[in-house]
């Protein structure tokens, strides 16, 4: 079984979502400016605290997006890069993936809220 790669911490987008969890309408499928989530949102058995976990595509790249219990009113968006290998990219290549994620994570943040 292959597992996917670990990303290091500076590489996830992240944003809080001022509503818990439970009240989130979590998308099946979806596109999202350069982000298309391509599978439904099923648990994270992983996850520390309650969380949901979806596979995208951002531009070239896989991703997971993730969404979780933050606190008991605060939730967590997360787009997580599928590569451990996002330092060696180029700068150019770099700037453009994180300008989409920061732009898809903003706009998946007012989609489920």
């Amino acid at each position: 079984m292959r597992h996917a790669p670990t990303p290091f911490e500076h590489d996830v987008v992240v944003r809080r979502i001022d509503r818990p969890l439970a009240t989130l309408q979590l998308p099946d499928t979806t596109t999202v400016g350069a982000l298309r989530i391509t599978g439904p949102f099923s648990d994270d058995p992983a996850a520390l605290a309650p969380a949901a976990r979806a596979p995208g595509v951002l531009g070239r790249t896989r991703v997971a997006v993730e969404v979780g219990t933050w606190s008991d009113r605060t939730s967590e968006l997360r787009v997580i890069p599928r590569t451990r290998h996002l330092h060696l990219w180029g700068e150019r290549r770099q700037r453009r993936y994180f300008a989409r994620a920061h732009r898809a994570a903003d706009d998946l943040v007012h989609l489920v809220a």
